[in-house]
């Protein structure tokens, strides 16, 4: 089967005439039908109907036609991963909510930019699952807070650190870190998650007892239940995030810096693949941007 004749056998399915298929593709008439007639010779079946006038594609044609309508498109995302003129392709991540909006947001905005072809599917989740659905081949890669404990066959890569605050209303301010936390009931972050269990752990080195409101896995949601005067948190400022939402008291939580490191997670594996290379890359430049720490009141 010549593929040749097969995108002979397309152009007349997209024409009225064998004369028109021919003016397509750069060919006479009397070479679109020998075209026609190899293929049909080959494959041991009649591909038109030539009862009618002109002739048209019969049954078993157009199912040909389709398939390889299917196969041309293919054959050209195949050229386009060897072209230089960009990249192609799916690209599975997975993200914490917390680095969706300001870091995971600008980073696909740049990199669908530079690179059209690329097609991005994102899962939200917490970050032991994401982790493990990196490990078992369901995301490429996924931005998550650092594991608590070494992980066999993943890689773990540093994007960068969120120091931790105390948020609590505006009324409060002045106060330090300390008699926030015990003067007021304590919001917590959800301690499923590897970034809440790490804040539960610090607390607890800080030999500070809080008194338990509610447990929930929003950074926005805490922020905003501790603007209304529900409480107070320890949360990260994130990166990319300039100051915390207006409404808030802040100081830095612990008597030395505490900080939430974000990383890329990945299966081992001798080489990345070039749309996760270039995520990576615009990931890096994101959250390199300075950022300054809020003072007081914000």
């Amino acid at each position: 089967m010549n593929l040749h004749h097969l995108r002979t056998l397309v152009a007349i399915s997209e024409c009225r005439t064998f004369t028109e298929a021919g003016q397509v593709l750069g060919l006479s008439h009397s070479a679109v039908s020998v075209h026609i007639k190899e293929l049909e010779r080959s494959l041991g079946s009649p591909l038109l109907d030539r009862s009618r006038r002109p002739p048209v594609l019969n049954y078993r044609g157009r199912q040909i036609v389709e398939r390889a309508r299917q196969m041309f498109e293919l054959s050209g995302e195949i050229q386009s991963i060897g072209s230089e003129a960009g990249l192609s392709g799916a690209l599975n991540i997975g993200v914490v909510s917390t680095e969706l909006p300001d870091l995971l947001a600008p980073s696909l905005s740049h990199l669908h930019e530079t690179q059209p072809g690329i097609v991005s599917r994102v899962k939200v989740g917490l970050s032991g699952d994401l982790a493990m659905q990196v490990l078992v081949g369901e995301l490429d890669l996924a931005i998550t807070t650092a594991p608590t404990e070494r992980i066999e066959n993943l890689e773990v890569t540093p994007i960068g650190d969120e120091q931790l605050f105390v948020v609590a209303p505006l009324q409060a301010e002045g106060q330090d870190f300390r008699a926030l936390l015990t003067s007021y009931p304590f919001i917590w972050f959800n301690r499923k998650s590897w970034a809440g269990q790490a804040i539960e752990g610090l607390i607890l080195r800080e030999g500070i007892r809080v008194e338990q409101k509610m447990e929930i896995d929003s950074l926005e949601s805490i922020e905003s239940l501790v603007r209304a005067g529900l409480g107070v948190s320890v949360v990260p400022r994130r990166l990319g995030v300039h100051n915390f939402a207006q409404g808030l008291y802040a100081v830095p939580f612990g008597t030395r810096t505490h900080v939430r490191q974000v990383v890329f997670v990945e299966r081992k594996r001798s080489e990345t693949a070039p749309p996760a290379q270039m995520f990576k890359e615009s990931v890096m430049r994101i959250a390199a941007k300075e950022v300054s720490p809020p003072e007081g009141p914000t």
